[in-house]
């Protein structure tokens, strides 16, 4: 099994979500109606282009500003969305791949096909 990228034990140091994910609630009087600060779930940089990672659960959806973004995005940014169930194993159900040039939209895939797209963006970059 591979070693997690993520570098909080969670036995030693308490829950992630307590203890390290900031509480942007505090500044919820800042932003106009229901807007609220979201996050990304992964970004790679290479030879100054970035590969966004966002993962949501099976029936989980781009919020509008994530929207947005993928119509706007510069050409040295790329999206990989993965949807799919992260316990107990993780599974990717669909993906869709977002550059200033293409979207796949919303396809069926698996974790062999997720894999692929991240080779093929390393490769266009490098």
């Amino acid at each position: 099994m591979a070693v997690r990228n993520i570098r909080h034990n969670c036995s030693e140091r308490g829950c992630y979500l307590n203890e390290v994910i900031p509480d942007w609630s505090l500044y919820n009087d800042i932003w106009p109606g229901r807007i609220r600060p979201a996050d990304i779930d992964g970004i790679v940089e290479i030879n100054g282009h970035f590969l966004m990672l966002e993962w949501k659960r099976p029936t989980g959806y781009l919020s509008q500003a994530w929207c947005i973004l993928v119509d706007h995005l510069p050409p040295q940014f790329s999206v990989l969305v993965l949807w799919g169930d992260i316990w107990p194993d993780q599974t990717v159900e669909y993906i869709r791949f977002i550059t200033a040039e293409e979207d796949t939209k919303k396809i069926e895939a698996t974790q062999e096909d997720a894999a692929l797209y991240m080779k093929r963006w390393v490769e266009s970059v490098s």
